[in-house]
């Protein structure tokens, strides 16, 4: 079983002190706190964090579309706000 994390910058871990680059932007990176990763620590499994700063709403839907998704993998989304 993995966790796939689709979403914007709160699904990636903008913000929290393990991301930000010299600049205070999304680092390279996504943050190692961020939910994607505590929520597959509570379930002991592997997770894929594809969660992108600036994502809007189409660029989540198409980043879903285009994922190899495999038979027991779990998928948690975060719509941005409009």
């Amino acid at each position: 079983m993995r966790i796939i994390a689709f979403g914007c910058s709160y699904t990636y871990g903008h913000g929290l002190q393990d991301c930000p680059d010299d600049n205070g932007r999304s680092g390279p990176v996504h943050s190692k706190i961020a939910f994607p990763s505590l929520v597959a620590q509570r379930l002991d499994c592997n997770y894929v964090n594809l969660g992108k700063s600036g994502n809007s709403n189409k660029e989540i839907w198409n980043d879903i579309l285009q994922f190899d998704f495999k038979e027991n993998d779990i998928a948690l989304i975060t719509w941005t706000y409009y």
